[in-house]
């Protein structure tokens, strides 16, 4: 069997030691890649921007996050940001960053401490 390249007219003979391409039906391909895209997991977690050596990085997971914890390059005085923030704001702040910055939780709101006895 003896190919015609269309654009230059040059006879060419498939390689015997090739195998021949094989014949891709579209439908059946592009079918598994839209299961493909429904199994895959969800950018929904993907909320979190930091400022990281002056440049933002995200959307990052709180996976994400930790890696940054765990490199040194999410700090307490990191800014972070997430849709519907005003601003920046400092990493140590963030109620929900604070145990991957290796911090207590927050005090729950409420009532103050009560003041220590005796003159200031």
């Amino acid at each position: 069997m003896r190919y015609v390249c269309a654009n230059c007219g040059a006879e060419m003979e498939p390689d015997p030691n090739r195998a021949p391409t094989r014949v891709y039906d579209l439908d059946s391909l592009r079918a598994r890649l839209e299961e493909e895209r429904k199994a895959a997991p969800s950018h929904e977690g993907q909320v979190w921007y930091v400022g990281v050596h002056g440049r933002s990085v995200g959307p990052m997971t709180p996976a994400g996050l930790q890696g940054l914890a765990a490199r040194g390059q999410l700090r307490r005085a990191s800014l972070v940001w997430r849709e519907g923030w005003p601003s920046w704001t400092a990493a140590e702040t963030v109620a929900e960053l604070r145990p991957i910055l290796g911090l207590p939780e927050a005090a729950p709101a409420g009532d103050p401490p009560a003041l220590p006895e005796g003159p200031p």
